[in-house]
């Protein structure tokens, strides 16, 4: 059947905690929305943004940091993509 809205819902974890925000967001939108939503948890570690993000519907960011807030190592090389993209 017709699908809902794509929501990419993408995670960069280093305790499992920001994955399971992701999941536990994506069915907070399916329970909200219905079948007018299709939100998935993406792990940005094996997440290509170059060539996807451009094309989400929808993309939420739960992103864990640690010390001053750096990147989780899953995250280093998509919180690089997001500083040169924004230069």
């Amino acid at each position: 059947g017709p699908r809902g809205a794509p929501v990419a819902v993408l995670y960069g974890t280093q305790t499992g905690t920001a994955e399971r925000f992701a999941r536990d967001l994506c069915g907070a939108l399916s329970e909200r929305y219905g079948p007018g939503v299709a939100p998935r948890p993406v792990d940005v570690e094996t997440y290509d943004p170059g060539a996807r993000l451009a094309g989400e519907g929808l993309a939420l960011l739960c992103m864990a940091t640690y010390g001053d807030g750096e990147p989780t190592d899953t995250a280093v090389d998509f919180c690089r993509w997001l500083e040169e993209a924004g230069k």
